[in-house]
């Protein structure tokens, strides 16, 4: 792009300074839009030069194309195109907000579609912003400041602007909270109904689609879901086809899971998610058709309905979420605080074609600029281009002139604390660490520990709730085998047995409040080296008794976690997060070789590498200062912390916050 302008193009440029400083509406033409675009750049500078795409170079542009209405072909605004990647849109008039919405990770979908989206959500927001202004409905305050604004972007004064951002910049690769693209199509459209008209597969539905990323967004950072099932009273019946399609009832007919079926999907997919398990395509499915039946969804091949205003109400009633608000207008102020406190909102938007639902996932305040809200379409990564986010300036215009109809915000997730966590250690001072992972049977978690012989070995089992909500916690103890064994609870700030003992057999309740632990004291008495003792501790959160954490204790030598396919005891967990600066790690190795430890987020993206040295056999600890490679503090989220030594590899992982 050229870096010197015409006479012509100077006096073009000097009239719209000139207009936009009196307060007067000007068209703007392509000049203006590369001169604008180019100051976008550098101002946005702190954010565009975080994305992996430019690897350290900048972005230019290559082309300015007007977006025409479908009416005429008068344009309503322009995009301009980046490369390597990327777009900024741009209104056509100085009186409206100079960028509407820009992505520095996709290219801008120009299919005509009525799945793209984002380019019929472009055109019915700048149809209604000229028409509000056409017929005076917007304010000579915001005029004058989007006047201000052009004029910013057109004096060529430009500097990088502060920016703050929820999340962070790199926290995703999608760059907002949710880091899942689904889409309406296949395989997540797997189970729903086949269409009477041809048989073909319905679609998902977009208010479906993004109700679904949204619960397994909390699902997956909390690894839980709550319990719910489907019966006679979610029945309906579609009426989109002709003939319509009786939920459940036409299961067979068309080819689409019955309850009894979803049920039992469900239930699984509840295991993955409290498992800590990868999602198959099954499970996305079943979620999928779960969220459609919870809005009554009316299905079709050609697009599947449903109104966004029903997903708070499927969210409490099904979900068991602790809350989900519907708001028509005034919402900008809870929209905003919900994106700090990384709480995706669904938005039901207009489109020149047909209504959408899509989700907001995170917020940018940029000084002397209009906020900046992250959209994540529900379109898929591998959607045209692709385009499945981008930031977006949403319009604050009067009502009958905005293309959000309405939001569902505050979306808390169920107020339950299932996870409780046990930590095992020969002493205090020497701590063995395991972090178990759940199913229906409860042996998920076994230690197996040196016994001391004829001498007295003490081993102290630590339950933990490390989730972040209040719970109570039930623990059961029992022992077997020919050593002898006393059990008890344990003060660990005196240093002496609580009077009430953890019998043998049978649960105590102690409740947890957030971070709080109990501690049970075990001490193994052995007359002779043939002696055995194996002691059970298993802990569960009350209130979900299905899912158990087990730690046994046995007279063999060495450590190990069931569940993993190593036949010797490589294992890393992370012991505990200290004042949310820094994360201990503990990792066994069977013999001295060469290791490395690399840190990971949840899109897979390394962030870290920790250790690269030879360590020695046994107990090694280190720590994570909760930095990346650039030592930069990474933002709130799941990490996963991955050990690779001697030709094989172990992981945990940490959730981080703020």
């Amino acid at each position: 792009m050229s870096k010197y302008f015409s006479l012509n193009k100077l006096l073009v440029l000097l009239s719209v300074l000139l207009a936009a400083t009196a307060g007067l509406s000007s068209s703007v033409t392509t000049d203006m839009i590369e001169k604008a675009a180019e100051n976008q750049l550098k101002m946005m500078q702190s954010v565009w030069s975080r994305s992996p795409y430019f690897d350290g170079s900048s972005p230019t542009i290559s082309h300015v194309i007007p977006l025409q209405s479908v009416e005429s072909d008068e344009p309503l605004g322009y995009i301009a195109e980046l490369s390597p990647k990327g777009f900024i849109v741009f209104s056509a008039t100085t009186d409206i907000s100079p960028v509407i919405a820009y992505s520095y990770e996709s290219n801008f979908p120009w299919v005509e579609s009525s799945e793209n989206i984002l380019l019929d959500m472009v055109r019915k927001d700048l149809s209604l912003r000229n028409k509000a202004l056409s017929e005076s409905a917007v304010s000579h305050e915001q005029i004058a400041a989007d006047n201000r604004a052009w004029s910013k972007y057109l004096s060529g004064n430009a500097v990088p602007l502060e920016t703050k951002q929820w999340p962070e910049p790199g926290y995703s690769s999608t760059t907002g909270w949710v880091k899942t693209a689904w889409d309406q199509g296949p395989p997540y459209s797997n189970y729903c109904p086949k269409d009477p008209r041809n048989g073909e597969r319905c679609v998902v539905g977009c208010v479906a689609t993004a109700m679904a990323m949204i619960v397994d967004y909390h699902s997956d950072r909390r690894d839980y879901i709550a319990k719910f099932q489907f019966g006679s009273s979610d029945r309906y019946v579609s009426h989109r086809t002709s003939p319509p399609i009786n939920i459940d009832a036409d299961s067979i007919t068309y080819n689409f899971p019955s309850f009894n079926k979803l049920n039992e999907y469900i239930s699984t997919l509840r295991e993955q998610y409290i498992s800590n398990a990868y999602l198959n395509m099954s499970n996305r499915a079943a979620l999928n058709f779960a969220c459609g039946i919870t809005v009554r969804m009316g299905y079709g091949y050609d697009g599947s309905g449903s109104f966004t205003n029903r997903v708070a109400g499927a969210l409490v009633s099904k979900f068991g979420y602790k809350s989900a608000t519907v708001m028509t207008s005034g919402f900008y102020p809870t929209l905003s605080k919900n994106m700090k406190d990384s709480l995706p909102a669904e938005l039901g938007i207009q489109g020149t074609q047909e209504g959408h639902a899509i989700i907001c996932d995170g917020l940018r305040e940029i000084d002397g600029q209009q906020d900046q809200y992250h959209l994540n379409f529900g379109w898929g990564g591998s959607s045209p281009d692709p385009m499945s986010a981008a930031w977006y300036v949403l319009p604050s215009m009067p009502a009958g002139y905005s293309i959000i109809d309405e939001v569902v915000v505050n979306i808390y997730p169920p107020d339950l604390s299932y996870q409780p966590d046990n930590l095992i250690s020969l002493s205090p001072d020497n701590n063995f660490i395991g972090d178990g992972i759940y199913d229906k049977t409860g042996n998920t978690q076994k230690m197996f520990l040196p016994m001391g012989g004829s001498a007295p070995s003490v081993y102290y089992v630590k339950v933990q709730n490390d989730g972040d909500l209040d719970a109570t916690m039930k623990v059961t103890v029992s022992k077997s085998g020919s050593a002898s064994a006393t059990i008890k609870c344990y003060d660990n700030v005196s240093g002496t047995d609580i009077t009430s003992s953890a019998t043998d057999k049978g649960w105590f309740t102690p409740a947890l409040k957030p971070g709080k632990e109990k501690i049970i004291r075990i001490e193994i008495t052995s007359s002779s080296s043939s002696d055995t003792c194996n002691v059970d501790v298993l802990t569960v959160a009350k209130e979900d008794e299905a899912f158990k954490d087990m730690i046994r204790i046995t007279n063999f030598t060495g450590i190990e976690e069931d569940g993993r396919p190593l036949s010797y005891p490589l294992s890393i967990s992370s012991r505990e997060l200290i004042g949310n600066s820094s994360v201990n790690l503990d990792y066994t190795l069977p013999q001295s070789c060469f290791t490395s430890v690399n840190i990971y987020d949840a899109s897979g993206r390394l962030v870290r590498n920790l250790i690269k040295k030879t360590a020695d056999a046994g107990l090694n600890t280190t720590s994570w200062d909760t930095r990346d490679n650039d030592s930069q503090k990474v933002s709130p989220g799941t990490y996963f912390i991955i050990l690779h030594a001697d030709g094989k590899s172990a992981a945990t992982k940490v959730v981080i916050t703020r």
